[in-house]
């Protein structure tokens, strides 16, 4: 994870307490597959890849922008469906949790929020990795972030 990532969740923190309706945030591969993970669980209402193309810094620099736009989603109108993203883990501080940490934290604030976590296997909510961790599939990961309500 890198800085980039950070900018990006922090810029979609104050431009949902805005109500804005869409958020432009700078591409990584991962960024990309937080968005993914995030229009899959239907927080978002969808997302879109666009090349931002200088002619002339790509001539001399041969560099390309790209970003995703985010169209974020609010239910009824104004409300969005979530308040907050709150970062958990960061490049000087990482947190990992085992199975029964994400079980104790997830059970003990079950309805103001959950976690996302990163595993091996991709990115789970706290919710699913318990589910999965009964069957012994997914076992540990690294907490990125709380989505509170």
């Amino acid at each position: 994870m890198s800085h980039i990532f950070f900018e990006n969740i922090s810029k979609i923190n104050s431009l949902i307490q805005v109500r804005s309706e869409r958020v432009s945030v700078r591409y990584t591969n991962f960024m990309l597959g937080f968005i993914r993970f995030f229009y899959l669980k239907g927080i978002i209402r969808g997302y879109s890849v666009i090349n931002y193309y200088n002619w002339e810094e790509f001539y001399y620099n041969h560099v390309n922008h790209l970003f995703i736009i985010v169209f974020l989603k609010y239910s009824s109108g104004t409300c969005p469906l979530f308040n907050k993203l709150k970062i958990i883990s960061k490049p000087s501080r990482r947190v990992y949790w085992t199975f029964s940490q994400m079980a104790l934290e997830t059970f003990s604030r079950a309805g103001d929020g959950y976690y996302i976590i990163s595993t091996n296997k991709g990115l789970f909510s706290s919710v699913e990795l318990i589910l999965l961790g009964t069957y012994n599939i997914v076992t540990s990961g690294e907490v990125l972030l709380r989505v509170e309500f």
